[in-house]
Formats: C-alpha cells, sequence, structure tokens
C-alpha cells in the first residue's frame, strides 16, 4: 500500500472548507466557478493572477443517489486522488 500524499489530502480538505465558508457567507446562493478550490490554491500560496481560467467556470455540483433519494451537494473534483475507503483503513 502507498503512503497518502499530505500535500494532496491538504488541497482536498482546504477545497472543502473553502465550500463551507462560501456556505456560511452566502447562504444557498453559491458562488460562481469552483470556489472551494480557488480557496485551497491561494491559502496555498498560488497567486490569483495565476489561476487558470477554467477554475472560475467550473460546476462543482452532484447529485449522489442514497437509498435511491437524489441528494444534491457540492464537492472538490479531485481527478488526481482516488481514495478508497475499505475497512477503515484510508488509502490511495
Amino acid at each position: 500500500m502507498r503512503k497518502l500524499n499530505i500535500h494532496i489530502l491538504t488541497a482536498v480538505l482546504l477545497e472543502e472548507a473553502g465550500h463551507a465558508i462560501d456556505r456560511r457567507i452566502n447562504g444557498v446562493f453559491d458562488s460562481k466557478g469552483g470556489e472551494g478550490a480557488i480557496f485551497a490554491k491561494l491559502i496555498q500560496g498560488e497567486r490569483y493572477e495565476n489561476l487558470p481560467l477554467a477554475i472560475f467556470n467550473e460546476n462543482d455540483h452532484e447529485i449522489v443517489f442514497i437509498d435511491r433519494v437524489g441528494v444534491a451537494l457540492e464537492c472538490a473534483k479531485a481527478t488526481y486522488i482516488n481514495l478508497i475507503f475499505q475497512k477503515a483503513t484510508l488509502r490511495q
């Protein structure tokens, strides 16, 4: 089993914190673009003017079905990480 990359995990958690902060500030009116990803990148030292333009048009909304009930959520789209929860063990 490979060790979890702490930098990737930090980026994902910061992105989720960005979503939570946006929700506290704006309520049900979500900011346009990937505000969580923008927040994470800025906190990690990237300059605003160097952020990719696509991040400002990102759609970070999904519907997850739990027991056949659709639940709307906002998520981090971390294509660079594949976390698998298995028997209470976090593996990359």
